[in-house]
């Protein structure tokens, strides 16, 4: 398998692949997350297995739900990077990650991801505009405040994309 083939360098002296280190940070209560284990998610996020960007991108979303404070603006950019992933599943999770970071950080963190989620508005890519879309309505769903407002303000052009799947989720 070719997952088990990469070999990551681990913190200690033998080598450890990347599967095996996210399976070791799921197997610990997502309250006992560390920043490590956060970086450690983040190299994980540039696997080539779409199973282990899965699962790292999933532990990301739990743990923004559990320990927002171990968020950052590495895994917001890691995350806007993986909207535009070619597995659905890591594109879904990218999505959950960043809706939970923007509601769990009312911060310039949570403005990043509303930044970010705009750009990628315009992406050529359907698949791409459809995640945003459904990125951006979380957003302004759970956040009934300026930054909530402002999605809604900038997302009014969705109503006019070509794709009906992106203007019905609008």
């Amino acid at each position: 398998v070719l997952m088990d083939q990469q070999q990551v360098p681990s913190s200690g002296s033998s080598p450890v692949t990347m599967k095996k280190k996210v399976n070791a940070i799921r197997a610990k209560p997502i309250k006992d997350a560390t920043e490590e284990d956060v970086r450690t998610l983040l190299v994980a996020l540039r696997d080539d297995d779409a199973d282990v960007r899965w699962s790292a991108a999933d532990l990301l979303w739990a743990i923004a739900n559990s320990r927002p404070d171990l968020m950052n603006e590495q895994v917001v950019e890691g995350a806007l990077v993986f909207l535009r992933d070619d597995n659905y599943g890591v594109r879904w999770r990218a999505v959950d990650l960043l809706s939970a970071i923007a509601r769990n950080r009312p911060d310039d963190l949570g403005r990043k991801v509303v930044e970010g989620a705009l750009v990628l508005l315009r992406h050529d890519s359907v698949v791409v505009r459809r995640r945003v879309t459904d990125l951006l309505s979380a957003i302004a769903q759970n956040r009934p405040d300026d930054l909530g407002r402002k999605v809604v303000e900038r997302a009014l052009v969705l109503l006019r994309d070509d794709d009906l799947n992106v203007r019905w989720r609008a």
